[in-house]
């Protein structure tokens, strides 16, 4: 099943956890229900040896399993320790071993702390409940080079927070694992790879993408329209997750602004839809090296905005993804089309 069906399903049960958060107003700080997790590229795997979010009379550390690529910017690891309700952190310490890269980095990065306080109490429009919810997990993630990305999450909404470059370090392999024999971190890294056979093959075919994580962060202006060929249908629900990984229900910039929007390449859509009572989505998955070839192809000098267009046939079973500016309209051939009548009304 793809990622954003699993969401769209699941939708109702993170509007169960957090239509029950709240934020606590005190004289001196407001507290938030959130919990950190942590997060590496598929086959790029990490694992933290010192993690935590510090905030004001405290800190929390980053949880971590043993190896993790669980997905750039999908959540991983929870560990419920210490209070719900928090501070918001305004500080990462990160220490993490690379097993692609076979070693180590580290640093302390500053976080955007009334960026994340602000979102916090904003939280986003919710379209199944009609009322504001709020987020409930940073995301920590880790990729080759030494970048750090940090997202504030519900799963979906997500909203990247910042980006930050540690730095190469060493750490004494004793104090890394007490218990292993191993003193070279190569040959740690080479022995936990060899029982890994699909990340040690991407790793013979594809070495290491320096710089992708980075060029997934590049932003363009663009806006959504949705193209019905029986014009008695109408727009439930748009969902767009980007290649940064920040993901978002854009209903309402859709239905009342229809604004540009400053984003990064779109990498999945969901569309919800109804035509004579009866309501329609659909789960799109496009492939990357097209998506990445299109932008290139409209966002030239002379064209800085484009439109995704979704055109949906009058059988309400097909759709078709578009890329266009003024000049110029590319068809996309999505990686995977799921297309169905909902059972449930939204």
């Amino acid at each position: 099943m793809q990622k954003i069906t699993t969401v769209f399903i699941c939708w109702l049960l993170n509007i169960c956890v957090v239509s029950c958060q709240h934020h606590k107003a005190g004289t001196k700080m407001e507290k938030y229900n959130w919990s950190p997790t942590e997060c590496a590229p598929k086959n790029y795997p990490v694992k933290i040896h010192s993690g935590y979010l510090v905030y004001e009379g405290g800190s929390i550390y980053v949880p971590s399993s043993a190896l993790v690529d669980n997905g750039w910017g999908e959540l991983g690891s929870t560990h419920a320790v210490g209070d719900d309700f928090k501070p918001v952190p305004y500080r990462l310490d990160l220490t993490w071993f690379s097993y692609t890269e076979s070693k180590f980095y580290t640093g302390s990065f500053e976080l955007p702390k009334e960026k994340i306080s602000k979102l916090f109490k904003e939280g986003y429009w919710d379209m199944d409940v009609k009322k504001q919810l709020t987020y409930n997990t940073i995301v920590v993630g880790m990729a080759p080079g030494g970048v750090v990305v940090v997202w504030l999450s519900i799963g979906a909404p997500q909203v990247e927070i910042g980006r930050y470059q540690a730095h190469d370090t060493i750490v004494s392999m004793r104090d890394f694992l007490p218990s292993a024999y191993y003193n070279d971190p190569k040959e740690y890294a080479q022995r936990i790879l060899s029982g890994e056979h699909e990340i040690a093959e991407n790793l013979s075919q594809n070495g290491i993408p320096y710089g992708l994580w980075d060029t997934y962060r590049e932003r363009f202006h663009i806006r959504t329209v949705v193209d019905f060929e029986d014009s008695i249908s109408r727009t439930k629900q748009v969902l767009l997750f980007y290649f940064n990984e920040e993901r978002e229900d854009i209903t309402s910039a859709l239905q009342e602004t229809k604004e540009y929007l400053f984003k990064a390449r779109i990498k999945e859509i969901g569309v919800a839809w109804e035509h004579n009572n009866k309501q329609y989505f659909s789960n799109i998955s496009l492939k990357e090296n097209e998506v990445f070839d299109a932008y290139k192809t409209l966002y030239s000098e002379n064209s800085k905005q484009a439109e995704l267009l979704l055109k949906i046939n009058k059988h309400n079973d097909s759709v078709k993804i578009y890329l266009r500016n003024f000049q110029k309209q590319i068809l996309l051939t999505p990686k995977f089309i799921e297309t169905y009548q909902l059972s449930k009304k939204l």
